[in-house]
């Protein structure tokens, strides 16, 4: 994994997905858009970190089931010194991920 790409998908991704969940649960759009562009872009510099075409980050759209897969696909960079994560620590990572997430949701809608 290119660390360098990696460390600006966080920088883009991780506002993103924060501002897409407050925009849709506030149910504002324009806020909603501008966090799932942020997303987006933030999919496109991960999916460089794993060597493959910015394109992959369309599976974005795809909502948490494209970014599963895109965190799941095989990493064809050719830089070195990093090891490459387990499947099965991919998938418990990307589990507990959710339930986070899940969580923040149901806390947030409670407090409506």
């Amino acid at each position: 994994m290119i660390k360098k790409y990696n460390n600006i998908s966080l920088a883009f991704g991780i506002p993103g997905l924060i501002v897409q969940t407050f925009g849709v649960i506030s149910q504002i759009t324009i806020i909603s858009l501008v966090g799932a562009v942020l997303l987006i872009v933030g999919l496109g510099y991960y999916a460089k970190s794993k060597g493959r075409h910015p394109a992959w980050c369309l599976l974005g759209l795809l909502s948490i089931l494209g970014i599963i897969i895109l965190a799941l696909l095989q990493d064809k960079s050719s830089e070195t010194g990093t090891q490459d994560i387990r499947p099965f620590t991919k998938i418990l990572l990307v589990l507990f991920i959710l339930i986070i997430l899940a969580l923040i949701g149901i806390a947030m809608m409670a407090g409506n």
